[in-house]
């Protein structure tokens, strides 16, 4: 009877045991093994900020208060998102851009003048979190033939970048 009860036991601890291995390599396997990488973190930040651009600043113009409302009204809390998912090392940055109309000289400034407008405005409005937000501009670097006309060109967008 005692041998009985023994192996009731030991088979009752094996079936236990044996649960208890199954549930923690389930465990082990329902953890993500293939992590997105740091390249694939930034391409899919950066997707995410496309949809955020800012076009319409008119000529010469750097600063548009109505153009920031109206932006701000549709897409901040969607740019405050993206925000904590940019890993540490990285920035936000907020590049201007500029038909090439006046050469590279008055682009440049046009194209900084806009990038360092939002960034003001996105610091005030974001307080802290506005803290990891940097500038660049392209000037007419990156005009588009595509967009419709050079106002389309006279923007502000964003990147994630070192």
């Amino acid at each position: 009877m005692i041998q009985k009860q023994y192996k009731a036991v030991a088979l009752l601890t094996m079936v236990i045991f044996s649960l208890f291995i199954g549930c923690a390599s389930e465990q082990a396997s329902a953890t993500p093994r293939n992590l997105p990488s740091e390249d694939e973190i930034i391409k899919a930040l950066n997707r995410e900020l496309q949809a955020l651009e800012i076009n319409g600043f008119a000529g010469d113009q750097t600063v548009s208060e109505p153009l920031y409302k109206k932006w701000s009204s549709q897409w901040l809390n969607g740019f405050k998102a993206v925000l904590p998912k940019v890993p540490g090392g990285y920035k936000v940055y907020v590049t201007g851009h500029a038909d090439p109309h006046g050469g590279p000289a008055k682009t440049d400034k046009i194209a900084q003048g806009r990038a360092d407008f939002i960034k003001g405005r996105l610091v005030k409005d974001l307080g802290e979190s506005g803290k990891n937000l940097g500038t660049k501009n392209y000037g007419s670097q990156r005009f588009e033939e595509k967009k419709s006309g050079p106002s389309a060109n006279r923007r502000v967008e964003f990147e994630v970048g070192k």
